[in-house]
């Protein structure tokens, strides 16, 4: 690809879409950090994100650590010391206290292989650190085990974590760990916030999420103006039907495909028109599409579809 090609699709892969139900969960992350700061309450509040896979988690998840502080050094004493107010780590797969908080001196860039007293330990170094929050993904994994006398103790530690440091957590999990973290009312009571984040209804509506989405990722195309000779226009309810079977309305999977189309626009005659979906979706796999190429399939059919997964929803 020429300069200007790669200049392109790297700005679409870095797009992030800031719609109505991300930015609500976005602003309210913040104003909760916001909230812990200015309180100064020894256990401060904590934020529970539940979405499926595909919906923008991850991408909430790294837009808040960008435009966050990061780690840097200040001078305390006679000593350079190294704050981290904000970071990301991840619950591990076999989710003990001792695995949990070997993870955070991990993701701390801390060199800690004394087991003895982790969890004394990683809390006087969340402290040294100045740590304000913790994005804490694939909460779910405290469930992995499905054993309930090792689901309490992580569970436990991580609530004894928020207590004892003072340090916020948001967590990101997926729907069905609601009731197995939410279950136990010492655990609840740290997450007075819980968010959600679902994949866009159908709705062919020009204000909805998923038209105002769809539109969004078309300009971002467009901007290149002078790499696409010829670009149809696709907001009409053919394409967007089309599109939403295909994708089941996951934001995450709409942005593979498009990434996939402009990548073959380049490739090939330079030329952007649905054919490239049409031949993206062909060899694309989506989790959450509702028929593998909603592009090849009859419209009445594609309809017929999506309201049997609404009622399934309901």
């Amino acid at each position: 690809m020429t300069e200007s090609e790669q200049h392109a699709v790297s700005c679409f892969s870095g797009l992030v879409i800031r719609h109505p139900s991300f930015q609500h969960a976005y602003n309210r992350i913040l104003d909760v950090i916001e909230f812990n700061k200015i309180n100064q309450a020894p256990e401060p509040q904590s934020v529970l994100i539940l979405a499926d896979s595909g919906c923008g988690k991850t991408t909430l998840f790294e837009d808040l650590q960008n435009n966050l502080p990061g780690r840097h050094e200040v001078q305390e004493g006679i000593d350079m010391v190294t704050k981290i107010p904000f970071f990301s780590s991840a619950i591990p797969t076999d989710a003990t206290p001792n695995s949990m908080a070997q993870q955070l001196f991990a993701s701390m860039g801390v060199g800690d292989r004394n087991k003895h007293a982790a969890e004394q330990r990683i809390r006087n170094a969340l402290k040294k650190a100045g740590t304000q929050a913790i994005f804490y993904d694939e909460l779910n994994n405290i469930a992995g085990s499905k054993t309930p006398h090792k689901i309490s103790l992580a569970r436990g530690w991580l609530r004894d974590l928020i207590s004892s440091s003072g340090v916020m957590i948001v967590g990101f999990g997926l729907p069905e760990c609601e009731d197995i973290f939410l279950s136990e009312a010492q655990v609840h009571k740290r997450f007075p916030w819980i968010l959600s984040m679902e994949n866009f209804k159908f709705d062919l509506r020009p204000s909805s999420e998923f038209c105002v989405v769809v539109k969004t990722m078309e300009q971002a195309l467009c901007q290149f103006g002078d790499l696409y000779a010829s670009i149809e226009p696709r907001m009409n309810e053919d394409f967007l039907i089309s599109l939403y079977v295909t994708t089941g309305g996951s934001i995450n999977a709409m942005k593979k495909l498009y990434e996939r189309v402009q990548l073959d626009t380049f490739h090939g005659d330079h030329i952007l028109n649905t054919d490239k979906f049409t031949q993206a979706a062909d060899v694309m796999r989506f989790p959450s599409s509702i028929a593998r190429n909603g592009f090849r399939t009859d419209r009445q059919v594609c309809l017929n579809m999506i309201a049997n997964r609404q009622m399934q929803v309901h």
